[in-house]
């Protein structure tokens, strides 16, 4: 047990994180928790006012469409300007753009403000992974996004929680509605994640300054690394819209169990990802990947072939949890691969290509839903799984020069002199 002790005390010390990355996971908790309580309660606040599932719809597409639109043109303003002062002027206009959705309360003015909305969102969810690879090297950048992902599982359930309770305490105490209230102190504090970014360390400011490279499109040796994220993106994407729908209507799950067992999955999914870079300590990178793709897709057997009770939930937790440990896989072998003066744009791309990915997959996971069934999107899903893999050992190939574009287990491109 000592010996055991010691063991993890030595790995903590050389992997416990930096100030800078300190700094951005404070910097996501306080984004996550802010964003996530506003998105959990905003549709009921548009509810109370008038508005309906339809004209939701178009409000929740307004704002996808804007994500979609803001992410490689953000790409190529972090490319031109500087990551660290693009993160932290979207940082700094989600306060203002998510107050106004409150006050305005007009669809056309909700749809503009919905598309801005999700242009300024894209800032973050693209500068992220490489703010993280800037300041790990990368023996280090595995368990810095493992890190990275658990605490953004872990802040938006607190978000979604205080979201959901927060009305009801301010009620009591001020004996009124508060929604409001709680949407606009929800986008303040969204909008103080830029106090941590602005305070990063002069070194890691100039490591992210403006590039040389202009380009809006991705690196092309990693296009066929791009395919197998977005075969994944569409496994997961083509099932996930459905879960509640599937356990409620098809399982005969009550909503008070499902919702205890969503939040049971959640602090799961945070272990699970918490415990990638112990699984890193006996597999490659590469091959970590692959085992939580094998992973997933035999959750999906499991899951197909259940019929309520517990099979189904090890299923279901099976199935996100390989989808949360993938995650920080896939990015850590992103930023590997990425110069890191492509690492903007190649985030941009990547998340372009899964968000795409994953909405026409939702979109033909329905159509096979109302005519086939849950078994032929099982199927469907788990086929995906295995071209990504498919997909992923041929972006580990060599290239025509002979040179491995990823050595395993931990390429050498560049060791950054920033450590965690």
């Amino acid at each position: 047990m000592a010996a055991l002790s010691l063991n993890l005390a030595g790995w903590w010390r050389h992997r416990a994180p930096g100030p800078d990355l300190r700094r951005i996971l404070l910097a996501a908790i306080l984004y996550n928790v802010g964003l996530s309580a506003y998105l959990f309660l905003f549709s009921l606040f548009l509810m109370d006012h008038g508005f309906t599932e339809r004209t939701l719809g178009l409000v929740a597409t307004a704002m996808v469409l804007g994500t979609m639109a803001g992410t490689l043109p953000i790409g190529l303003l972090a490319a031109r300007f500087g990551l660290s002062r693009v993160v932290l002027t979207c940082l700094l206009l989600v306060g203002p753009i998510f107050i106004a959705r409150t006050a305005f309360l007009t669809l056309p003015i909700q749809l503009a403000l919905a598309f801005l909305s999700g242009m300024v969102v894209c800032g973050w969810v693209v500068g992220l992974s490489p703010l993280v690879a800037g300041v790990s090297t990368e023996a280090k950048r595995p368990f810095a996004f493992s890190l990275l992902f658990s605490v953004a599982i872990l802040s938006c359930g607190a978000g979604g929680f205080l979201g959901g309770h927060l009305p009801g305490w301010l009620a009591r105490v001020v004996h009124s509605p508060s929604q409001s209230a709680v949407l606009i102190a929800g986008s303040l504090l969204a909008m103080t994640a830029a106090w941590p970014i602005a305070r990063l360390t002069p070194a890691l400011r100039h490591a992210l300054a403006p590039s040389p490279t202009r380009s809006i499109l991705p690196p092309t040796h990693l296009l066929r690394f791009f395919a197998a994220g977005s075969f994944y993106a569409a496994a997961i994407g083509c099932f996930t819209p459905f879960v509640g729908v599937f356990f409620v209507h098809r399982l005969g799950f009550g909503l008070g169990p499902l919702g205890t067992l969503f939040s049971v999955l959640q602090a799961l999914e945070a272990l699970a990802v918490l415990a990638m870079p112990f699984l890193l300590r006996r597999l490659s990178l590469p091959s970590g990947i692959l085992a939580t793709q094998l992973a997933g897709a035999c959750s999906l057997t499991l899951l197909a072939g259940s019929h309520g009770g517990l099979q189904s939930a090890i299923g279901l937790c099976g199935y996100l949890a390989a989808f949360h440990m993938s995650e920080p896989f896939f990015q850590t072998l992103l930023m590997n691969r990425a110069a890191p003066q492509e690492r903007s744009s190649a985030s941009a791309a990547w998340f372009l290509a899964n968000s795409l990915a994953q909405a026409a997959a939702a979109t033909l996971g329905g159509a096979i839903i109302a005519r086939y069934g849950y078994p032929v999107l099982f199927a469907g899903a788990i086929a995906a799984m295995i071209a990504a893999a498919a997909c992923l050992r041929l972006a580990l190939q060599p290239t025509q020069q002979g040179r491995p574009e990823a050595p395993s287990p931990m390429p050498e491109i560049e060791v950054n002199p920033i450590g965690v």
